[in-house]
Order: C-alpha cells, then structure tokens, then sequence
C-alpha cells in the first residue's frame, strides 16, 4: 500500500506514518503502513497517524474472484444437456448451454430457451445480476456467489439442495441461499459448490457447511438437509480450518490448511452417455481423512482439490497428482480402467512412453468421467472418458473412447497442443480452457450447445478440437474482461 496522510487545510504529512487495525481478527496492517491482509469478510477499518493527524480508512473484503465454476457436474446424473458459465472481471456472470430448470437464469423453463447463450444472468425481470465473483453448477441447480460473501440458488429444488423454501420445486427465479436457523440469510462464504442433489458453501473462518441429500452432507445420521449445517468429524466436532471445498456427484472433498485432505458422502450411479456405473453403495456420515494406496497414511502437502461425479483429484506441493473414487473409464490416469472401486488415493501416471508419474501440474479439475491438467507452461493434458471429442484430441480421433493415460489437448487448428491456457474447467461432457486473452475454449458434446457457440436452431455435432465461445451476439469471442481481477490465476499457487 502507499498511503498520504493530508491535514484539514490540505497539507501533506511528511512524518512517519503508523497504522494498527480497528480489529485484528478481521484486519492485519504492518505499523508502517505498507501492507495488510484481510481475514474476514466485510468492511474493516484500520487508524494511520502521523504527528498530530490521525484518520480512519475502511477497506472492503470480498471473496477471490474466480471466472469458471467450481466443480461443474451437471447432465451426468440425469444424462441431459449440460450448462456452463463463465463469470466476467465486472461481475456479471454469463450462462450457456442446456436451460432444463431455468438454469440459464433468464426467469424462463427450458421449452422457452432450451439451447441458448451466452446469456447474461437475471435477478429478476428487470434487474441483472451483479457483484458475482464466482458460480457452481450442479446435476439441476445453479449457485452464484456475490461479494457479500451471499449465494444466489435457483434451479430444481430436489432434496433441498437451493437451501431456501420453495416446497422441493422447481424455482427459476433466483433466491438467497438462508442460515441454519432459517432468520437470515447464509453469509460470509468464500465458496460455494454443487453436485448432484447436494451443495457445500465455505465461510471465510475455515468452516464448511452443506445441505441437500442427507447422505452427502457430512452431519451425521441424523442430518436432515433442509438448512446449511456445519460439516462435522466423527467424534461431532466441527471441521475446520478449511481453505477449499469440491462437490462431486453425491460426496464433497475440502482441503485444510495443513494439507489433508477430508471426504464425506456416498459413491453415485454414474451416467456418461450410453454408459451408467453402478459404484459401491459406502456411505461416510462423518469428514474422514482421504489415505494413501502406498502405506504412508493420510494425504498431506495437498495444495489444491478437484471432485469429479464419481472420482476427485489432488494437487501435490510438487506438482503431481492422487486420485481415487471411479476408474472405469480411465478417469484416474492410471494406465488402464478397472471395474473395482478405488479407496485409496494413487498418483496419476505420466502419459504413453514416458515412466514414473505426471509432473509440473499447476492445477486440476475433474468432470463426469474424465480428468484436467494444467501445466507450469500452459498446456492442458486430458485422461479419461473421451466420447464425442472430450478429450480435445484434435484432428486424430482416439481409437477408442477411453485413454488411460495424460496426453495434450490439441490446439484450435486441431494439430500441435494448445498453450497459453490460464485455467481449466472439467464439466460432466465438455472441456474449457481460459486462454491469457480472456478468451474461453471449449470441446466435447454439444448436444444443448453446451461448446457455446450461439445455436438456437439444430446443434452442431462435439468437438474434439477446442472452439472459441462466442458472446452473445455470436458476432466474436465471449470475453470476460480485466484477467488482473483473476489473482489466483496470475501466480502459481504452489
């Protein structure tokens, strides 16, 4: 920071300037006034003096901005198109792709503008919405969450899963997410994700709170899902210190700030394309550390978590990968599927006619049945299910519909590998990549427009070859503005 401190006639102060925090708990500020950090949500307060002057200044905490959403598994469970977002550095969120249950958030059902977008998202019938730094797409319901640190739910309410009173319909018009005791609304979170019938929202002081299909919610046996709740240890202590959370199907992974990583919920029905996977019926009531398959105990140096449908990645300190849950369609990187169940957290391998194991990986994300990479030099590697161009393999179709192992997703020529790629998002049957530009790629299915490319007529088939979204106009790309807004994405977090 570089502050100037004026006296009531206009006269700058030149002594030394002193600050300290109106409340620490909220506010940490170095006494020379250089730096500070914000630990809660809200509008702290801070006094700088120098000589006989002294002021307060008022600061404003907001959640990190994030442009494509966490943990995007929707049409897996139901087999229907899929929809996708993209939130823009102004604060405006934009929707594309299937409309089934008004998830587009146009305050309309999907017969009326099924396939559509980009679109940008409505509160209301005259309002747009605004202030959103970061959105969630599960199975039927869609989640945004604004600056306040509130969450908008709108979407089918099926298990209580919009964590608001609409008598388990349908709701498209949009509504806040309420608190525990049903008096207000659920605030100061920094996160919010959803899966099939469940959601989980992280609050700003380390704690996870869930809500939906009892069986995913981490609370216990006798969780009954109808409001947010605290997420609870076996011994019915409260998990905490939390600094990420990822939704799957029917369970939720978060991330501690040590490291571990914790599991709660229960394996799905997996339904990619013509495919459905019955998994094991295990249900975890309680957060339960996720182990290791090679003896040495619980996951730590975990720097970042992803949760696909039926299978979750992890993001080591050094740059590798553990995933477990589903390997069927190859979805773990392990070589091979198996039919079996994975309980235990393996390292994904390097791709075909490398040893040892994938490296230099800077972030994760899983989606239906297939897994993302994204390395320290920009490239995108892919592994899993690859049905209808999923796997963006460019102009040489992949013998099978299953690869095993990580190999590059192809440039937009459909030749050579894409690069300059800032983030990727993995939903239940596309791939998207964030280019530096703020331009957005997709690949994969297209059956609801789900690649973006503003089709209201007849859909063009997937594609295995990454292509740009186009704004709303279809005129050019959809861009979502200032990527310095993105902090997350201008540093490697590791």
């Amino acid at each position: 920071m570089n502050i100037e401190l004026k006296a009531p006639d206009g006269t700058l102060v030149t002594q030394a300037l002193s600050c300290s925090s109106d409340d620490p708990t909220s506010l940490d500020i170095s006494p020379d006034c250089t730096s500070a950090r914000i630990h809660r949500l809200g509008n702290p307060s801070f006094t700088v003096s120098g000589g006989q002057i002294a002021a307060k200044i008022t600061v404003k905490g907001i959640p990190q901005r994030h442009p494509l959403p966490h943990a995007p598994v929707s049409g897996v469970r139901t087999g229907a198109g899929g929809t996708y977002s993209a939130t823009g550095s102004d604060g405006r969120p934009w929707y594309w792709g299937s409309n089934t249950y008004g998830l587009l958030a146009q305050l309309t059902d999907y017969d009326t503008l099924q396939n559509s977008g980009p679109v940008s998202a409505r509160e209301n019938a005259t309002t747009l919405m605004s202030g959103i730094v970061s959105t969630s797409i599960g199975s039927d319901a869609s989640f945004a969450l604004t600056e306040e640190g509130e969450i908008w739910s709108w979407g089918n309410n099926n298990e209580g899963v919009l964590g608001r009173s609409t008598a388990n319909s349908a709701a498209i018009l949009p509504g806040k997410v309420r608190n525990t005791d049903d008096t207000g609304k659920l605030g100061h979170i920094v996160q919010v994700a959803s899966g099939a019938s469940n959601a989980a929202a992280l609050s700003d002081d380390g704690y996870v709170y869930t809500w939906g299909t009892r069986y995913a919610l981490g609370q216990g046996l006798t969780a009954v899902g109808s409001r947010p709740d605290r997420v609870r240890l076996p011994d019915g202590s409260p998990l905490k210190d939390v600094v990420q959370i990822s939704t799957g199907g029917s369970f939720t992974i978060a991330l501690t700030r040590s490291g571990a990583v914790y599991a709660w919920g229960s394996h799905p029905i997996e339904n990619v394309g013509d495919i459905v996977i019955t998994l094991p019926s295990t249900t975890e009531y309680f957060a339960t550390p996720v182990i290791r398959a090679d003896g040495q105990g619980a996951l730590s140096s975990i720097v970042s978590i992803s949760a696909g449908y039926g299978h979750s990645l992890a993001l080591t300190d050094d740059g590798r990968i553990y995933a477990w849950g589903s390997n069927m369609l190859g979805e773990l990187g392990q070589g091979a599927p198996s039919s079996s169940y994975v309980a235990l957290a393996q390292r994904v391998h390097a791709p075909a006619g490398m040893t040892g194991e994938l490296t230099n990986v800077v972030a994760i994300s899983a989606g239906g049945a297939f897994s993302l990479a994204l390395t320290t030099s920009g490239q995108v590697y892919s592994w899993g299910y690859g049905g209808n161009g999923l796997l963006g393999e460019g102009l040489t179709p992949l013998p099978q519909s299953v690869r095993s192992l990580p190999d590059f997703v192809a440039s937009t020529s459909g030749s050579g590998t894409l690069n300059g790629v800032k983030a990727i998002g993995a939903a239940s049957r596309n791939g998207y990549a964030l280019l530096a530009s703020g331009q957005i790629l997709a690949w994969g299915a297209n059956a609801s427009n789900e690649l973006g490319q503003n089709l209201t007529s007849s859909q063009t088939p997937g594609s295995n070859i990454p292509l740009p979204v186009k704004n709303a106009t279809g005129s050019g790309a959809l861009l979502i503005g200032d990527m310095s807004e993105f902090f997350n994405l201008n540093r490697i977090a590791r």
